[in-house]
């Protein structure tokens, strides 16, 4: 492969040596299409001859005052790429955009490399890159970017809008206006933000996003009502907490005063982890706070909180009585529901319950199915009781019901089926979970229940295994398929 003194070179000032250059370029030119290589680094008159015209384009592109090209001839030679693997540095031109990179979808694979915009004393607008899609091949960690000492660039938009405002740790400073920063200082706050021991800084009142994770312990808030302008919570995360709220005594309310959004950048990956844990015994979540939750598809790792008392009217909000008391088109009820003998006749009222603030009860019934909770989507169970009890229902066949996304609990994950139907789980083929098997793990991970009771001890353990191990089975292969085109380019690169 060609690879001239100047382009070496350059590549030696970016890495710091070039045994460690050779490593890297290892992996991009190591792919079963060399015709899609980009076989030099230096992008300049003669060698952008060569830049090849696929879709999928791998290689290291330096962009710099000896490319001798304008930004035309580089937006004509990048026109058919709308994959890049590899990494890119544009320093020290003249250009006053970055025009050629202006594909509407360009998605940009790394691992060790990522873009470096630096040195450039003209450039005066960077939008295209708010349509960069950058994508780390094999780890949590995100891809370097690196905007610095471009002195007429407003680096603003780019953090705020676009794909690079998922990132966590985008290196800005030097610029006209730079976007963020590492201390609680400005309204766009990166590194994350931890406070403890009752210090709390007197400028996070000005602070519009958080992005990495919001730590509060051992303080002596009442609630979080300082944060007066904070709207989104920002994350980047497989598995760590984005809100972690822990050993605050007095703490009885969340009370964010405008936050709209909790935010993981990788939530197609992992999960969007919350924790409130050992604050006032009345810490109290409103409704509209786990709508926050909900919209934000969080997973809670402890859920210390009651339901808030409100006086509220609200349109289909029921409190639960009895059966027969409960009135028709329930969008949410609040209260432990419990059917029982008699009740038959008026379970249609659940036929629009959304979501339910308690437990579910259903106690020597009549029933055969339980297709009139066809539209529960959320539980959310903040008592000790378990979360769903079935027992006795002696003509029960069918106990799968609703499109439940997920179940919040405080305590246990409890449900007891027995004494039912000795076939109630024929129809899913002898597996005990009364929402059903499906090809999506994150949301069955969310909606687990620990089943015990007669009817699931009959439900073999090899049964359930089976179930499951066939729900990952078809969950991989549905996220395999969802996601070809990646692990074409993980398997060819790394």
């Amino acid at each position: 492969m060609t690879r001239s003194i100047s382009s070496i070179f350059t590549l030696f000032l970016w890495y710091h040596t070039v045994a460690d250059l050779r490593e890297d370029l290892k992996y991009i030119w190591s792919v079963d299409e060399p015709s899609c290589n980009f076989n030099y680094t230096q992008l300049n008159t003669k060698t952008i001859k060569h830049f090849p015209q696929c879709q999928m384009v791998y290689g290291i592109i330096v962009i710099n005052q000896n490319s001798n090209l304008t930004a035309s001839q580089i937006e004509k030679a990048f026109s058919n790429m709308f994959y890049f693997v590899g990494g890119i540095r544009i320093e020290n031109t003249k250009f006053t955009s970055l025009s050629f990179l202006q594909k509407l979808y360009f998605t940009w694979y790394c691992r060790n490399h990522g873009l470096y915009v630096q040195n450039n004393a003209f450039l005066t607008n960077a939008s295209t890159l708010q349509g960069v899609d950058i994508i780390l091949a094999d780890s949590s960690d995100e891809c370097t970017v690196v905007m610095e000492n471009n002195t007429k660039l407003d680096t603003d938009g780019l953090c705020s809008e676009g794909y690079l405002s998922d990132l966590m740790s985008i290196q800005v400073k030097g610029n006209l206006k730079d976007c963020g920063c590492r201390t609680p200082t400005c309204d766009n706050l990166y590194g994350g933000l931890s406070i403890s021991n009752s210090t709390v800084p007197p400028t996070v009142s000005d602070i519009h996003t958080i992005r990495e994770h919001l730590v509060i312990e051992n303080t002596n808030l009442q609630n979080l009502s300082i944060f007066k302008n904070l709207k989104f919570l920002k994350s980047n995360t497989v598995d760590g907490f984005v809100l972690d709220i822990k050993d605050n005594p007095q703490m009885t309310r969340l009370a964010f005063p405008v936050l709209e959004v909790i935010k993981n950048a990788k939530k197609d990956d992992g999960y969007t982890y919350i924790n409130l844990e050992n604050l006032h015994p009345d810490f109290c979540l409103t409704q509209s706070e786990f709508g926050i939750f909900e919209n934000s598809d969080v997973t809670f790792h402890n859920l210390d909180a009651k339901l808030c008392d409100s006086a509220e009217e609200i349109e289909g909000l029921c409190h639960f009585k009895s059966m027969k008391e409960l009135p028709n088109n329930c969008a949410t009820v609040i209260g432990d529901i419990k059917i029982g003998p008699g009740d038959e006749e008026h379970v249609t009222k659940l036929l629009n319950m959304f979501s339910l603030y308690g437990s579910l009860e259903i106690r020597e019934t009549s029933l055969q199915n339980l297709s009139f909770l066809y539209s529960i989507m959320n539980i959310y169970s903040l008592g000790d009781s378990p979360v769903i009890q079935i027992i006795g229902n002696r003509n029960l066949t069918q106990p799968t019901f609703g499109i439940v996304t997920r179940v919040y609990t405080r305590y246990s994950r409890e449900a007891i089926i027995q004494d039912n139907h000795p076939d109630i789980f024929n129809s899913t083929d002898g597996v005990c979970d009364v929402f059903g098997i499906i090809p999506l793990e994150k949301m069955m991970f969310q909606r687990r229940l620990n089943y015990t009771g007669s009817d699931c001890e009959s439900s073999t353990e090899e049964d359930n295994d089976n179930g499951r191990a066939q729900n990952n089975h078809v969950s991989f292969k549905y996220q395999h398929n969802a996601q070809c085109s990646f692990e074409d380019v993980y398997r060819k690169i790394f």
